[in-house]
């Protein structure tokens, strides 16, 4: 059975977190590690990068104990009235069993509640699992950037219009 959950930010989550993001970091282009990439913010650590999301911007999955996914969100921009995906994975293992999908569906519910009108959510041209998971929850293509991730590879980015702002 799989647990879905809001972490706290213990420092027993943010150990096994961090755990699960070393084992997922090379399946992102590029690397989530890579302290060259701007978009970071923090440009350290794992552990660091975690810490940039707040309490209730962060689900995650675990099966035996084990983290098998996680969606780190961001819905802190509500006088904007729009929420930004940052992360979803899920371990190679443990995809096509439908833990991106509930994820990402807890995350808009979420944010819907909060008055969030609009989602955000970028992803690279390669990537096509992601890109049937956003277009499956109707995410529209807003914009392609070209060669950003370098070798031919760009970002897509997605949008979603999830109601109107309380």
């Amino acid at each position: 059975m799989i647990d879905y959950k809001t972490w706290s930010k213990s420092k027993g989550e943010i150990e096994k977190l961090t755990n699960f993001l070393k084992e997922v970091d090379d399946d992102f282009l590029p690397p989530l590690s890579d302290t060259n990439f701007e978009r970071l913010g923090t440009g350290k650590s794992l552990g660091e990068y975690l810490g940039k999301f707040p309490k209730k911007g962060l689900i995650y999955a675990e099966k035996n104990g084990k983290v098998t996914g996680l969606l780190g969100y961001f819905d802190y921009f509500e006088k904007y009235g729009t929420g930004f995906i940052e992360n979803v994975s899920v371990l190679k293992s443990q995809r096509q069993h439908g833990i991106g999908s509930k994820m990402l569906e807890m995350a808009i519910n979420t944010m819907k509640k909060t008055g969030i009108e609009k989602i955000t959510v970028r992803t690279w041209t390669t990537n096509a699992a992601s890109i049937r998971l956003y277009k499956k929850f109707g995410f529209n293509i807003k914009k392609t950037i070209h060669n950003d991730r370098g070798n031919g590879v760009g970002s897509i980015i997605f949008e979603k219009n999830i109601g109107e702002k309380k």
